[in-house]
């Protein structure tokens, strides 16, 4: 008595826990730990990134740079008379704001100054000069109405509608299998019950038949046609027993990205299998799909793309015709500030 309320103690204890979930938890588990969920959602955010560096074209570059330079020569005696050594520094600074806009037009502004003073021949010398300039241009057929920048923003913008919509796909992909998985794990418990019972029915079909041979109202050829009916069965109930197994890794493996935790959980639908009547619409089924299936709608944007990239390839093909203007001066002076106090 003690050895099997022991052991009924040990095999309650071994037994996995059972943990009841609906449809909808399972389809929220899923969207939520699926890995591949989790891996295409980062695709729309990866895009925008490069949206955003497309855009980058337009920002303006500043440049600035200095430069000292000091030179030392020392004396040298020409036709009998030394020459006095000669020392050089110069100070230079350079700067730039250079860009473009959406229309192709572009813009540069620069300006330098520089400084040289020193002694040469025994007489000192100091000088500046500087200038400053802007230039513009204007494509007029070449790069007018598409360049290189508006084409990658274009591309960019599509590939940030083509990932959402990749998303949406795996999203889709994911709730179906979901179902399709929960479903299956309702009808896998319900045929290992039905294959539980047919095994039962077919032990106690033996065990009547075994008893009307012994009183001689059966043959015993009947006894061994049960015998290989009930090894059918359960051959039957092991295969069920597999599918279950089976098909409740399978949902597992969907809502999961720890299978460790659910390893040793027994999944227990909270639904049953119901064939509830609806009703559907060709037309507007189609209409739907059109409009709203995934793989058409990143099909579409790759051909407006490669329609976008036609034409950019076509102005391509125009001369180079562009408007241009500058201004600028030039100035010169002992001090810096004579510089732009006086120019040409």
């Amino acid at each position: 008595m003690w050895a099997g309320l022991v052991t009924a103690v040990v095999a309650q204890t071994n037994a996995p826990a059972t943990r009841s979930l609906s449809l909808p938890d399972c389809i929220a588990e899923a969207l939520k730990h699926n890995f591949d969920v989790r891996v295409e959602r980062y695709e729309p955010e990866k895009s925008l990134l490069n949206l955003h560096a497309a855009y980058a074209g337009y920002d303006p570059t500043f440049n600035i740079s200095g430069e000292h330079s000091h030179n030392e020569s020392g004396g040298q005696f020409v036709n009998g008379f030394q020459r006095p050594p000669q020392i050089s520094d110069g100070n230079s600074f350079n700067s730039s704001l250079a860009g473009s806009l959406p229309s192709g037009f572009t813009y540069n502004l620069a300006g330098n100054v520089g400084e040289s003073y020193g002694s040469s021949g025994g007489s000192l010398f100091d000088s500046s000069g500087g200038s400053v300039g802007v230039s513009l241009s204007q494509p007029l057929l070449k790069n007018f109405w598409i360049d290189g920048t508006r084409l990658g923003i274009s591309a960019a913008k599509s590939q940030v509608k083509f990932t959402e919509q990749g998303l949406r796909q795996v999203l889709i992909g994911t709730v179906t299998a979901a179902e399709n998985a929960y479903y299956e794990l309702i009808y896998a418990r319900e045929n290992l019950k039905v294959q539980e019972e047919a095994l039962g029915l077919a032990q106690t079909q033996l065990d009547q038949d075994k008893q009307r041979v012994q009183v001689g109202s059966l043959a015993p050829l009947d006894v061994q046609q049960d015998e290989a009916q009930l090894a059918s069965r359960r051959a039957s109930l092991i295969a069920a027993q597999f599918t279950l197994a089976s098909d409740e890794n399978t949902l597992k493996n969907l809502i999961t990205d720890n299978y460790l935790q659910w390893h040793d959980v027994k999944i227990q639908p909270a639904a049953t299998l119901e064939a509830v009547r609806q009703l559907f619409d060709v037309q507007d089924s189609w209409s739907k799909g059109l409009a709203a299936r995934p793989d058409l709608l990143q099909a579409k944007l790759t051909l407006e793309q490669q329609g976008i990239q036609l034409k950019y390839d076509r102005n391509q093909l125009f001369p180079q015709l562009d408007l241009t203007g500058s201004y600028g001066f030039n100035g010169s002076g002992k001090e810096f500030s004579d510089v732009f106090a006086q120019y040409n």
